[in-house]
């Protein structure tokens, strides 16, 4: 699940480094970074590094470790969810026969679900998650050509370092590397040395303390948007450029809606217009692109990366840029499986909540 509505709840992060022994290729000495908030609001761009910035490239032994870690998680949920590590042989035969792979994460522990791809190569492996929670990769036999393997679909177990999201705990978050267990005692492993190998530092996030807490009134209320103008939580925002219906769909003005969402968390971001290209962007400080939306394609732009499709067409009307309400929605808030629309067709609005509030409201 996408966790966007973490920039909006999150305030702005700061890092403090804890003093923990060193690790072989790492960049800093810190298995477990604390990550302190800064009440001032001041630099949103270091915050949205930490979090956002989850992915890493590292070479040792003829290997080369592509990583692609997870934040989160929501509410209730026990696990992280990193999304993907990438082995890549710089020659064939750096994959050993009959030697294994440590993979751990520091304090954490692998869920024994996950599945591993052989992408290139022939090799033939074998893999299990230990009673010590470190996933062990066995190479079976050894390609003949440079292998590729790919695994995914992994779960991290907080267990009893889990934080409850109490006020006390608001100010952290938490970051847990992925290191190689290059442990000589671990039977059959394919590397030995005095530390072990750092592969990414920001491998799963645990950013619930202050997500929970601070994100209450943004999960749990609602924005609506219709004739009336547009509300966030309650807060009335009124519009120079009234929303109005399109074939049914319910299109808002983007640049309005945005700063009014930002503006109630605290944050100052804007919609600029490339007229060249016809697009509509907001950028972060430093200049990192938070999104931008196409006209011409219809498409919308995440983070500079992930490029998706609108759910119905954008409109320029009377100079000003109008996207529907469940894209504004995608745009603000990101995926959510608990989150509902609503039409009201008495007041002619259409709301986003996670839980009905009006009895007389239609579930869209």
């Amino acid at each position: 699940m996408k966790k966007r509505f973490a920039v909006f709840a999150a305030g702005i992060l700061l890092s403090a480094a804890l003093a923990v022994p060193a690790y072989a290729n790492a960049p800093f000495e810190s298995p477990t970074l604390q990550i302190v908030r800064d009440d001032e609001y001041t630099n949103f761009k270091e915050m949205y590094s930490f979090i956002s910035d989850r992915t890493a490239k590292n070479s040792y032994g003829g290997l080369v470790f592509e990583t692609n870690g997870g934040s989160g998680p929501l509410w209730e949920a026990e696990v992280l969810h990193p999304r993907s590590i990438i082995i890549t042989e710089e020659n064939a035969g750096a994959l050993k026969e009959g030697k294994k792979l440590y993979f751990k994460v520091e304090n954490l522990r692998f869920d024994k679900f996950l599945a591993v791809d052989l992408l290139e190569g022939d090799a033939v492996f074998d893999y299990e998650v230990n009673d010590d929670g470190w996933l062990e990769l066995t190479i079976l036999k050894a390609s003949t050509t440079p292998t590729k393997l790919k695994i995914r679909q992994m779960a991290v177990v907080m267990g009893e370092h889990r934080k409850e999201a109490t006020f006390e705990t608001t100010k952290y978050a938490y970051s847990y590397p992925l290191v190689l267990v290059t442990d000589p005692a671990a039977p059959d492993n394919m590397f030995s040395a005095e530390e072990n190998v750092l592969l990414a530092p920001h491998f799963a996030v645990q950013q619930e303390p202050w997500a929970e807490i601070d994100y209450i009134p943004f999960a749990y209320n609602r924005m609506t948007a219709g004739d009336m103008g547009f509300s966030f939580n309650g807060k009335k925002y009124p519009l120079s450029h009234p929303c109005f219906s399109r074939d049914g769909v319910l299109m808002v003005p983007l640049k309005e809606c945005w700063e009014a969402v930002c503006a109630h968390n605290g944050m100052s971001l804007r919609v600029g217009w490339d007229a060249q290209e016809k697009t509509a962007f907001s950028v972060i400080e430093g200049g990192k692109m938070l999104f931008s939306i196409s006209v011409e394609r219809n498409t919308r732009t995440e983070w500079e990366r992930e490029t998706l499709p609108l759910q119905y067409p954008a409109e320029l009307k009377d100079g000003t840029l109008y996207i529907s309400f469940r894209d504004f929605i995608d745009i603000a808030v990101g995926e959510n499986p608990f989150g509902k629309f609503y039409w009201n067709a008495k007041l002619k609005t259409a709301s986003y909540q996670n839980r009905q509030f009006d009895d007389t409201a239609e579930n869209l």
